[in-house]
């Protein structure tokens, strides 16, 4: 009797579920994020050179934090000639991100271009027009 009280602990143990009904490591989903990068501004004679990155973070921790070139000002494409990175992430389906770039302009200084992605919004297209 006392083999079969442990086994039934042991049985329910592994299929525990948490407050929300779902198994633990469950809430795992694909958010697709799509960065356009170009500007509308003539940076003809700007010869500082520019480091763009892209970021994406939750509420604890940095997903992505990559840079994707460096160039100069005035090399930054026309919208007919955008930077399109998509990116797909597995995240918390219940967190809220942060998403965007980050630059940083050669003796300069640095600075951003971030949106919120919702819980639950699992396509966003964050389009950045730097000026």
């Amino acid at each position: 009797m006392l083999i079969a009280v442990a086994l039934l602990s042991l049985l329910l143990s592994f299929s525990s579920c948490d407050k929300n009904g779902e198994q633990p490591g469950n809430n795992k989903v694909e958010r697709k994020i799509k960065y356009v990068l170009y500007t509308n501004e003539d940076f003809g004679d700007d010869d500082h050179n520019i480091t763009f990155s892209l970021f994406a973070r939750d509420h604890t921790r940095t997903l992505l934090d990559s840079a994707i070139s460096t160039m100069k000002v005035k090399e930054i494409p026309s919208a007919a000639n955008k930077i399109v990175i998509e990116k797909t992430l597995v995240t918390d389906a219940l967190s809220d991100l942060v998403a965007g770039f980050t630059y940083k302009i050669e003796g300069v200084g640095e600075s951003w271009n971030l949106d919120s992605i919702p819980a639950g919004q699992n396509n966003k297209t964050i389009e950045y027009a730097f000026k």
